[in-house]
């Protein structure tokens, strides 16, 4: 398509309401009084919640929507089932949609081997209520939508449950890892940090992440495996845990040293993504030069070896607040130094613009914006020492 149009499509998302999309839907939630807690609200703070906290996505809202006392209290009233003692059908319901996230059919079968009981039974006993909110067909079982199902993970099923279930999975799945391609993947879904992300409530993200991850290293298939360390890594990076962060790289590329450097390039850009973040968030170091510079050669060489990759370019946006708070910090010859590296960021970034066989990026915008503010910021504050560059 892009090659038919010459690149020159232009790109809008149908998931963000306009302003007057969000004024009806205020007013519709008003009227079947909608909100929850919320209801008090002036219509500005409702308007104000719709754009910052849900990002101006419908599905947002409706999850909040869901975890009103009213709609709560009657899917708490759907989801209870009798004689379950072990809880094996809301066990299985969650794992359903655990692999409907990682894009895999929840076949009961398979369910039944991650499980390690018969799923088939547990949804045969309860199918007359299932039928309710979800489609058993073909041998497997889907919630009716997906934003229900994002709420069951998110709002509603315990985390602390979620994340024992995972586990359990993870657990019989490691014993059959050399079985099946497919058990293979499910096992890689289920220890990407992005994926346990996904399935966890944010405000319980702390605890619950770091309990699984750390029951995770204690299997066969994740001990010495660097991109296992990776997502660990990851982890206690978003919680801007960076020495436990730095601990972590340092054992992901321990083992990807032992097996031959493999899948170094995802653990070289995450470490670039590190240095940088760490550096600008966290008063703990002080080698902001060096830490910069280690961070700048990973980017450059990504962005000259891999013309079509994009991780780089996200990477370099952080220049930026690296430099806008650290400026003050950083003598004139450093200033120099990186306002050099930011023209060399800036010259990868015309050349991916002027090739047309590589699709556009937003990220690669983004981060030539960044780079001009950068330049900005390091031009002004060499100004008041009298050097113009």
């Amino acid at each position: 398509m892009r090659k038919v149009f010459d690149n020159n499509l232009e790109h809008f998302s149908v998931d963000e309401l306009d302003n007057k999309e969000i004024s009806d839907l205020i007013a519709f939630m008003d009227n079947y009084a909608l909100w929850g807690s919320r209801q008090v609200l002036s219509s500005e703070k409702k308007m104000q919640f719709i754009r910052t906290d849900c990002s101006r996505e419908l599905r947002s809202v409706i999850l909040e929507t869901l975890d009103s006392p009213n709609i709560r209290e009657r899917i708490q009233h759907i989801l209870s089932f009798d004689h379950d003692p072990q809880d094996r059908i809301k066990s299985t319901i969650l794992t359903s949609q655990l692999l409907n996230l990682a894009q895999i059919r929840p076949d009961l079968s398979i369910l039944s081997e991650l499980l390690g009981f018969d799923a088939r039974k547990s949804v045969l006993e309860h199918e007359s209520k299932l039928r309710d909110f979800s489609l058993i067909q073909n041998g497997r079982i889907t919630i009716r939508s997906s934003i229900f199902a994002e709420y069951l993970l998110k709002k509603l099923i315990d985390t602390a449950f979620v994340i024992d279930v995972m586990f359990r999975c993870m657990i019989r799945l490691d014993s059959i890892f050399s079985s099946d391609e497919l058990y293979r993947d499910i096992y890689k879904n289920f220890s990407r940090f992005r994926f346990v992300e996904f399935a966890i409530a944010v405000e319980k993200r702390r605890v619950h992440m770091i309990r699984y991850f750390e029951n995770l290293k204690e299997l066969s298939h994740c001990r010495e495996n660097s991109l296992f360390w990776l997502q660990y890594a990851m982890c206690r990076l978003s919680l801007q845990q960076y020495p436990e962060a730095a601990r972590l790289f340092d054992v992901a590329f321990a083992f990807s040293k032992k097996h031959g450097y493999r899948e170094n390039r995802h653990l070289n850009n995450q470490y670039a993504r590190f240095l940088l973040e760490s550096r600008t968030n966290s008063n703990e170091y002080t080698d902001y030069m060096a830490a910069f510079n280690k961070a700048h050669s990973i980017c450059v060489k990504q962005m000259h070896d891999e013309p079509q990759a994009q991780n780089p370019y996200r990477q370099a946006a952080l220049y930026y607040e690296f430099i806008d708070r650290r400026v003050a910090q950083l003598a004139s010859g450093d200033l120099l130094s990186i306002f050099r590296s930011c023209g060399e960021v800036s010259t990868f970034v015309a050349k991916r613009r002027s090739n047309k066989t590589i699709s556009d990026a937003p990220i690669v915008e983004e981060c030539g914006k960044a780079m001009q503010r950068a330049t900005a910021r390091i031009r002004a504050k060499l100004a008041t020492e009298g050097v113009h560059v």
